[in-house]
């Protein structure tokens, strides 16, 4: 028995392994973790940051999103302690969220909380 729940435990985990990651498109983001997927649209996004965490020395920067109704998300999938890696990530999420804001009608039209 402890066996099986040994082996599933580790299939779980290659098998989540190999789709974590952060997936960028037209419509928004998805990150998926171990053991959870999220999904946010370029719409409910309005900036993408930095954030730091941890303690002491050993800081992981991430960016993260800041949504139009003021919650932070940081996208932990993607953290890193190279700040050439963290500025990369930044940079291509920045100019998605700026093309999408240049193509979309909603995002752009008066009180729709665009700055």
């Amino acid at each position: 028995m402890i066996y099986s729940v040994v082996l599933a435990a580790g299939l779980w985990l290659a098998f989540r392994g190999g789709l974590v990651g952060l997936r960028v498109d037209a419509s928004g983001i998805t990150e998926r973790g171990l053991g959870r997927s999220r999904t946010v649209s370029w719409c409910a996004v309005r900036e993408v940051a930095v954030s730091t965490q941890g303690l002491g020395p050993a800081q992981t920067g991430s960016p993260g999103l800041i949504l139009k109704d003021g919650r932070s998300l940081p996208l932990t999938a993607i953290a890193s302690y190279s700040s050439r890696t963290l500025q990369a990530d930044l940079a291509l999420l920045t100019s998605a969220h700026t093309a999408h804001l240049g193509a979309c009608g909603a995002c752009a039209s008066p009180g729709s909380g665009k700055r």
